[in-house]
């Protein structure tokens, strides 16, 4: 995560531009990883497939995913794939 401007130091500029003062959690460095990865396709992460009590199906991810979104062109993500 990027702080907001306002709240940058007079260091901030230099820090960022080395990866420091910015923060990302495991699933979001997957995320970004994985658009790479599927063709420059972003797919909504999940972690369980589905619900049920008995046998009885309350909830089915595969139902629940949105369309992947492209956010990369794939030559783009291709360019990583070696």
């Amino acid at each position: 995560m990027l702080g907001k401007l306002n709240t940058w130091s007079g260091i901030s500029i230099g820090a960022i531009s080395m990866g420091q003062e910015i923060g990302v959690t495991p699933i979001q460095l997957v995320t970004a990883v994985s658009a790479i990865a599927n063709g420059g396709y972003l797919h909504k992460p999940y972690i369980i497939s589905e619900v049920s009590k008995g046998d009885q199906l309350l909830l089915s991810s595969d139902a629940q995913q949105p369309e992947p979104r492209q956010v990369l062109r794939p030559e783009t993500s291709a360019l990583f794939g070696d």
